[in-house]
């Protein structure tokens, strides 16, 4: 007889779960196995859906959809929950992220799960705490993470914050909440949902005779596009057929647009088929919904906060390569402190320390910024505000550390050195005399923050008149009958006559160069914080109408370098210039009272920022940076189509306003 004492029994269990289109699938067995002592391990066999004949009839036609990720490796709720079992590192998913809107009776208190491997998990909701929860594997569903939470009607904020050690980590949603009962459906729509690139995503939805969203309607849709652009089909996704059942009473199908004109439809037995009609070169889509379900800001802002602790730890920056932008190599492209980008990195750097507490980033953001403080004396520069302000200044925001105090009134003190009242204006560069004998550029908005910050600090409100100054003679001369904006501004210093009207970097004169104008909607906006004069609101609101409403901005509102360009739609995009313009909004749009209006510009900003955390954007070149598609000065055929470290810092700055204003 065979002696078995010494062989080792390996009992592996198989393990199969139903269909992600399910929200009551179980998955019991998981906190059974961890009381089998015997079992050496279990695996799902399904992890991916895969194609089969047998079930033409699926939500999915011909796609057998057990598997806990899709096919084109979307992952399902039901893969957070096998994670939360299986895996070490600190996890926290909110559970039906897939399902945009609930429903129910008013004041009807509703199951919220957190599928999670940390030992505790607090749960937010529009803003109140409702306790935090220990975490039992033994404790079913969820183990244990479920509270019961009446949500009230239209949109609702949810928020889980899990804690595993020291380590803190969150996830966030917005659901809707709709508590009118539905009946049968009579209306298909299809509206345009958001644009990512060249894709465009269309939402077919079903509604009663009353327009009451049908959310359990089980509809099968057929997609069918005429035109320049074409359908995204045959994937065997949940959004890449052409062929789909409703879900939540939706069903969502991409167009790449091929830059032309294309009309698509939803067709549905019994209803009347439902038509859009995009031409790209000539319209603006305006008609998406919040696509808040589909993009975490906080998870954007840790994956690039992890990305630059890890970089402190391997690599080392000095003085003289402070990052800039990239070479045509790809390698990095250095500068010193003399150069006006020189604050950015450090600055960014003070951000992600905010937002993630990384001690890494503070102590890198330290250094760098020290590489910086001697420009406070360099007097032949207006850019203070770009290399101190931003560098110093937040770290000043952040530390209360009087050395950083000091350094911010005397680079404001030698910042109004270059004020003249006879102009009223701080005057721009001191080179290119052949051109210009007093210029004064848009850019230059941006130094006044530097001001106001000084006048705070000593209460001397030289500082604050000269910034008042500035401001009101920039809008008086900078500034189109359109709301357009100038680049450059030549004065008479002696008698403050205008002389020339110019640009630098534009395409012309009289074009609309695209970070000009982001330019001034963020000086303008600053200048009403920090005065609560109407009028700089007033400008501010002109200029944001001049981007959003122009005939040449993009759909995805990443704008070319300039408005009027030549042959727009071969001409390079400038990303700096949509980061700059998002951070402004999401700042401008809590100074606004029209609840339109405000709506406008969170969604135009937050349409910004996920376009801009999109793949199509992602530097992969140089890990100094975040972003590419930047265009600096493409007249001097300077830094085009390269990441350049002030859209990083915008982009960064625009990520962290957001999540403050959904927390």
């Amino acid at each position: 007889m065979k002696n078995f004492n010494s062989c080792l029994l390996i009992l592996i269990i198989l393990t199969c779960c139903n269909s992600m289109f399910s929200q009551t699938s179980n998955w019991w067995h998981l906190k059974e196995q961890e009381n089998m002592p015997w079992l050496t391990g279990t695996a799902y066999w399904p992890f991916k859906d895969f194609s089969t004949p047998t079930r033409p009839d699926n939500p999915v036609p011909y796609v057998n959809q057990k598997g806990v990720i899709e096919r084109d490796f979307t992952k399902k709720e039901s893969f957070f929950v096998f994670q939360s079992y299986w895996t070490e590192k600190p996890m926290v998913h909110i559970y039906g992220q897939t399902w945009p809107t609930r429903w129910g009776d008013k004041d009807e208190k509703k199951m919220i799960k957190v599928y999670s491997n940390c030992a505790n998990v607090e749960l937010i909701v529009n803003g109140k705490s409702y306790g935090s929860k220990k975490r039992n594997s033994q404790n079913y569903p969820a183990a244990g993470l479920r509270w019961l939470v009446a949500l009230k009607e239209g949109k609702n904020y949810i928020k889980a914050i899990g804690k595993k050690s020291k380590t803190v980590i969150t996830d966030e949603i917005w659901v809707d909440y709709q508590t009118e009962i539905w009946g049968n459906p009579k209306e298909l729509t299809l509206n345009v949902k958001r644009q990512a690139g060249d894709t465009i995503w269309f939402q077919a939805q079903v509604f009663d005779a009353k327009g009451v969203k049908c959310l359990d309607a089980k509809n099968v849709i057929d997609f069918d596009v005429a035109g320049d652009g074409e359908l995204i089909i045959n994937q065997g996704t949940s959004r890449g057929c052409s062929k789909l059942q409703l879900y939540n009473g939706r069903a969502l199908i991409g167009l790449l647009h091929n830059n032309g004109k294309s009309t698509v439809s939803a067709k549905s037995n019994g209803l009347k088929t439902a038509f859009n009609s995009i031409d790209i070169k000539s319209e603006t889509l305006t008609k998406h919904d919040s696509f808040l379900n589909e993009f975490n800001a906080s998870d954007v802002l840790t994956k690039i906060s992890n990305k630059y602790k890890d970089l402190a730890a391997k690599t080392k920056i000095d003085s003289t390569h402070i990052p800039r932008t990239i070479k045509e190599d790809g390698s990095l492209k250095g500068v010193n402190s003399r150069d006006w980008t020189s604050g950015f990195f450090s600055g960014m750097l003070w951000y992600l320390y905010e937002y993630s507490k990384y001690p890494e980033l503070k102590s890198e953001a330290i250094e760098i910024t020290s590489f910086v403080e001697k420009e406070q004396y360099n007097g032949v520069t207006h850019d203070m505000g770009f290399k101190i302000g931003s560098s110093v200044g937040n770290g000043y925001r952040l530390m209360n550390d009087i050395h950083y105090k000091d350094i911010l009134v005397k680079s404001a003190e030698t910042l109004i050195t270059r004020f003249n009242p006879t102009v009223g204006c701080i005057r721009s560069w001191d080179h290119s005399d052949d051109k210009w004998g007093y210029p004064v550029i848009i850019d230059n908005m941006m130094n006044l923050e530097l001001l106001f910050e000084a006048y705070k600090l000593t209460g001397n409100k030289k500082f604050y008149d000269v910034a008042l100054s500035h401001a009101d003679v920039t809008m008086k001369n900078h500034f189109r009958k359109d709301n357009s904006s100038y680049h450059v501004i030549d004065y008479n210093p002696v008698n403050g006559n205008v002389v020339k009207k110019n640009t630098h970097q534009g395409y012309s004169h009289e074009s609309i160069w695209a970070r000009g104008q982001a330019w001034g909607l963020y000086g303008y906006t600053l200048m009403y914080r920090e005065t609560k004069d109407v009028k700089y609101l007033e400008q501010a609101n002109k200029i944001a109408a001049l981007i959003f409403k122009h005939e040449n901005m993009p759909n995805d509102l990443i704008p070319y370098w300039d408005y009027l360009a030549p042959n727009l739609y071969e001409q390079p995009r400038d990303v700096s210039a949509a980061a700059i313009t998002a951070s402004a909004l999401l700042e401008l749009q809590g100074y606004i009272t029209n609840d339109k209006l405000k709506k406008e510009y969170t969604e135009n900003a937050k349409k910004i920022i996920e376009i801009l955390s999109s793949d199509q954007f992602s530097e992969k070149r140089n890990e100094y940076f975040i972003l590419n598609q930047s265009t600096g000065s493409f007249p001097s055929n300077s830094e085009v189509n390269v990441p350049l470290v002030y859209a990083d810092y915008y982009f960064v700055e625009a990520l962290l306003r957001l999540i403050k204003i959904n927390n």
